[in-house]
């Protein structure tokens, strides 16, 4: 198996790292290198591992966006990342790590701890006695639910499936439904769906110098201008766990690249 990886980051540079040592024949492709050489490695790669996460509209190399790489490679060149949104990869096979469970599960760790230490330094409160509002119930919410909790924070979960609303009530914490619509008075929110699920009528009747953490790619789940307007602190914090914690990060992602570099599926 031959691959070429973006490392552009230091999350990328260290997964290239920790998969060298692996039986993997790996071409670490980086701006400002030769571009016959990138042309070359691409064409005769078995898979394309791009950086995570990709983003629509963002470039990743050399002024490119993944498209663009991807149709330098082989019609059965195995195209691998984290996607937020569909890819377009001419008909190759896509591997999305963000529809992998378990790394999603062991990603959202260093995701909600990096959440709560920034929140922590701007919003000049402590969690214990704040009310927060975590927004969503997947891996990234219940990750910050369950490291809040200990600290005495009150902590409502809204979520739009009813059988999440149950279980977030049963682990105790209040439960409210997608979008929110009721005001309160929260100290904290934690934004992890990507959609608007926050009202301008629920953002103005917030106490002033609430902080609002937004963890989720676009088109996000608040209106950030607006609730900066309002007085809010307002947080947006985009592939966190990579990049405040880059060698944890690439830990993880290393090992759930690892059998899809070996041709095993996902």
């Amino acid at each position: 198996m031959t691959a070429c990886l973006i490392a552009n980051d230091a999350r990328m540079q260290a997964v290239a790292h920790f998969l060298h040592q692996g039986p993997v024949a790996l071409h670490i492709l980086t701006n400002g290198q030769p571009w016959a050489d990138v042309q070359q490695a691409l064409s005769g790669a078995d898979a394309l591992v791009l950086p995570i996460p990709t983003r629509p509209g963002k470039p990743v190399l050399d002024g490119l966006e993944a498209d663009a790489l991807i149709a330098l490679t082989r019609p059965g060149t195995r195209i691998i990342g984290a996607f937020p949104a569909p890819i377009q990869a001419g008909g190759r096979p896509v591997c999305n790590l963000l529809e992998d469970a378990p790394f999603k599960r062991q990603n959202a760790v260093p995701t909600a701890e990096g959440a709560i230490a920034h929140a922590l330094l701007k919003g000049g409160k402590t969690l214990s006695g704040s009310r927060v509002l975590i927004t969503g119930w997947g891996e990234v919410a219940k990750a910050l639910a369950q490291r809040i909790a200990p600290f005495g924070a009150h902590i409502t979960i809204a979520a739009r499936n009813p059988q999440a609303r149950m279980e977030a009530a049963a682990l105790g914490y209040a439960a409210l439904h997608l979008p929110v619509t009721q005001p309160g008075e929260w100290h904290y929110l934690f934004n992890t769906v990507p959609a608007p699920v926050l009202d301008g009528g629920v953002l103005s009747a917030l106490r002033p110098g609430a902080t609002l953490v937004e963890l989720a790619s676009a088109p996000y789940g608040f209106d950030a201008a607006g609730a900066a307007r309002l007085g809010l602190t307002v947080l947006t914090l985009p592939g966190l766990s990579g990049a405040l914690f880059p060698q944890d990060a690439a830990r993880l992602t290393a090992r759930a690249l690892a059998p899809l570099l070996k041709g095993e599926t996902s």
